[in-house]
């Protein structure tokens, strides 16, 4: 045999307002049942419109963010400062006896002028090392010297010459 399962007494407060409650939903069914049915079509469309509407207006004014708008761009005029542009050079890599301003290694090219060189992000500076008195192809954008009499490669690509 199953035993019966005793549900918890419900507080007296909870209780009272439960009761109120279930009076209410009881006149709001008779109210309901009493309506025409026209009646009760307009009661439905009359709900549906103002929630609607109700969802629109909360809408436009609880939204998270707005839209800012877009500053006008003159694209008549070109920029300022062209691109950088690519170069490729092609040499014996060597290494300076000391570092010339953070600069430790220089491109000998066969005139016996040099490039100085600079290692980007994109070149672990180990492998120039690993690749010092070789001869290679370097390439990469020309920037300034700290002075600005300097013209430096940084390297972005680099290879062996066969």
């Amino acid at each position: 045999m199953a035993k019966k399962l005793q549900l918890p007494e419900i507080p007296k407060p909870i209780l009272e307002v439960g009761k109120e409650v279930q009076k209410r939903l009881l006149k709001l069914e008779k109210r309901l049942n009493s309506l025409t049915k026209w009646k009760l079509i307009i009661l439905v469309v009359t709900v549906g419109v103002s929630s609607l509407l109700a969802g629109v207006v909360f809408g436009f004014f609880l939204t998270p963010s707005r839209a800012t708008p877009t500053p006008a761009v003159d694209l008549t005029t070109p920029p300022t400062t062209p691109p950088p542009e690519t170069v490729s050079q092609t040499g014996v890599l060597r290494r300076f006896q000391t570092s010339q301003n953070g600069i430790e290694f220089y491109l000998e090219k066969p005139d016996k002028t040099q490039v100085l060189l600079q290692a980007t992000d994109r070149i672990d500076p180990s492998l120039l090392t690993s690749f010092e008195g070789l001869s290679v192809t370097v390439e990469g954008t020309v920037i300034k010297s700290a002075d600005g009499k300097k013209d430096i490669l940084q390297i972005e690509k680099i290879w062996i010459k066969r």
